[in-house]
């Protein structure tokens, strides 16, 4: 009798432990909730099964957003302006010069001094970046004796620099104008009378 009861007692022992090992779970992921113990059975009896505990993982967190689009390309730049061309100069009275009609369009030789001292022709027309060349009208004459100068009465700058020796001079005239001259000796008033010219250029 007492053999029949430390037997019992022995297997009641065992069947709690085994109850108590039941309850403990050995996945590493951490459960939620656990379950609950089962009763323990009679002396002979085993033990009751534990309750199974929920171990349902949460959703993942969605994607991330769609990338924004890529940015426009630049524009391309306007074209430059293209300069404007040389306008001509429009009819100016300049004495000795008072009227279109006594402008030549022949030749670009003007002769000075000579019997008249005069300029010949006075009054010469002529397109931008022509030249136009100073020469004696006879061989005694020359700039030490007829001194050319350029007149503040036209346009300026002038191309028509101060000369005072030699015989012949050439000028260049690249801008349209009216480029008035005169003889420091024999037209020092600078007022277009006696020996004096302009030159139109266009």
């Amino acid at each position: 009798m007492n053999r029949a009861i430390r037997t019992g007692l022995v297997f009641s022992a065992l069947a709690l432990s085994a109850g108590s090992l039941a309850t403990t779970g050995c996945d590493s992921t951490p459960a939620k909730s656990t379950g609950t113990g089962g009763a323990a059975g009679s002396p002979a009896g085993a033990a009751g099964g534990g309750g199974g505990g929920s171990n349902a993982g949460e959703a993942g967190a969605g994607g991330a957003a769609t990338g924004a689009g890529g940015a426009g390309g630049a524009g391309g730049a306007a074209g430059a302006t293209g300069a404007g061309g040389v306008g001509a100069a429009a009819f100016v009275a300049v004495n000795p010069c008072n009227s279109e009609d006594a402008y030549t369009t022949a030749g670009t030789t003007i002769a000075y001094g000579g019997i008249d001292l005069t300029y010949t022709p006075k009054c010469m027309k002529v397109a931008a970046g022509s030249q136009v060349t100073f020469v004696p009208a006879t061989s005694s004459d020359s700039f030490s004796g007829h001194p050319l100068m350029h007149s503040l009465r036209g346009t300026l700058p002038s191309p028509i620099t101060e000369t005072n020796s030699g015989a012949m001079k050439t000028f260049t005239f690249p801008t349209p104008g009216f480029y008035a001259y005169y003889c420091e000796f024999h037209g020092f008033n600078d007022d277009g009378n006696f020996m004096a010219g302009v030159i139109w250029v266009q």
